[in-house]
């Protein structure tokens, strides 16, 4: 136990980088949508990219290779769409993250600055960590900020538990089934527990620490961190049940607006002796994502352009471009922050069967090895996962094109 204990890593590194956005933003703004009924299209949604998200990294587990590499192997297409998501996700993500981060930062400690120049330095600060410590750094970072992550989570879930009044209305399937409300509910399933193209960082952690520990506890690892990031989903439902959906409240689209509205709901529920704690665990889980997710896009940057640019140069080069393409989504987009990860997400979950594609291909392409690891059944299952996400993003098309 303690052996497995010291060799978590990829794991909690994994559930770092999703919770920041798709729990702390969408599950409060599905909780507060939908109440208790937003846990059913989380699970579904866990449920079926489950396969997806184990086969790419258990890939590089087996194999030794990260996933783009047996992306590269597959035809410069599937690199295309790598790179048509990866692009994207890395800026607005960074942008999203980073300017939340800095606008809790604010708004607990009374720091009065322009959020952009906070919000440029921590990035900054981050990428720089990366670049002189490297993953093992990230890894003794991200253990502790872990730990206060999650009490800062239960906390956060046991005060808003207390100001649910269970004896009204506590869900709402007629929002959930709204015609209206389908673009969102996409989005929440799309970054949930994150973006299909987690798996590709994920690779890239595994590598890293297959080059330093020799026992693996690679399948307790991940499934770890999945259940921890399935916990903190159904958590911050609570949250927005009892902050939102009951109270009738609406978050602004802002940075600033939706950090100091959502703080302000909290003093209004156990007084403002309590808000720097609430404010604390609230950093403590946008800076776990911010931190994971700035150390691994520009490492998959970095495998995608190897013919051009020397390995350790275009590590550098892409954590510069990630501050620099970060700086320009909050100049131009930090406005409304919502809309910015609505439009993110639903491209990520349109795209999420072309990732769950390729992730079961590279990883049965492996034979005997593969099939060897695991069984014949979570095969069928993994292919029953490419096909609902198929038929979720058809759908939305269709949904699309109604209109």
């Amino acid at each position: 136990m303690t052996q497995f204990l010291r060799s978590l890593g990829p794991g909690l590194l994994f559930a770092g980088a999703s919770i920041g956005v798709s729990h702390l933003i969408q599950s409060t703004r599905a909780g507060g949508l939908y109440g208790l009924a937003a846990f059913f299209p989380i699970l579904i949604a866990m449920i079926i990219k489950y396969p997806a998200f184990l086969l790419g990294p258990l890939y590089t587990e087996i194999s030794g290779k990260t996933l783009l590499q047996a992306y590269r192997e597959q035809g410069k297409w599937a690199l295309a769409i790598v790179c048509l998501v990866v692009l994207p996700s890395m800026f607005s993500v960074i942008a999203a993250l980073a300017l939340l981060t800095s606008a809790f930062i604010m708004a607990a400690f009374s720091i009065e600055a322009p959020i952009l120049m906070l919000a440029s330095l921590l990035v900054f600060c981050l990428s720089l960590l990366s670049v002189i410590g490297g993953v093992d750094a990230l890894k003794k970072i991200i253990k502790p900020i872990a730990a206060i992550m999650g009490l800062g989570a239960i906390f956060i879930t046991i005060v808003s538990i207390r100001s649910i009044d269970f004896s009204i209305a506590t869900y709402s399937f007629d929002a959930l089934l709204d015609f209206k409300n389908f673009p969102f509910l996409l989005a929440l399933m799309g970054w949930m527990p994150a973006g299909m193209e987690l798996p590709l960082l994920h690779s890239l952690w595994i590598q890293k620490k297959q080059q330093s520990q020799i026992e693996s506890y690679f399948k307790k690892d991940f499934d770890f961190g999945y259940l921890f990031t399935l916990v903190f989903a159904l958590c911050f439902v609570f949250v927005g049940l009892g902050v939102l959906f009951q109270m009738k409240t609406e978050l602004p689209g802002s940075p600033a607006g939706f950090s100091i509205g959502l703080l302000k709901v909290f003093s209004s529920i156990v007084g403002e002796a309590w808000v720097p704690l609430i404010s604390l665990g609230m950093i403590a889980i946008l800076f776990s994502t911010l931190l994971a997710v700035a150390d691994g896009f520009p490492r998959v940057v970095a495998e995608l352009v190897p013919d051009l640019v020397p390995k350790k140069q275009s590590l550098v080069l892409t954590y510069f471009v990630q501050w620099i393409g970060a700086i320009v989504v909050m100049s131009f987009f930090g406005s409304s922050i919502k809309t910015m990860i609505d439009l993110v997400t639903m491209i990520s979950f349109l795209t999420a069967p072309v990732f769950a594609f390729l992730n079961h291909r590279c990883f049965y392409g492996l034979g005997q090895d593969a099939k060897g690891v695991l069984n014949g059944a979570f095969e069928l299952y993994s292919k029953l996962g490419i096909f609902l996400l198929s038929i979720f993003s058809l759908m939305f098309v269709v949904s699309k094109l109604a209109i």
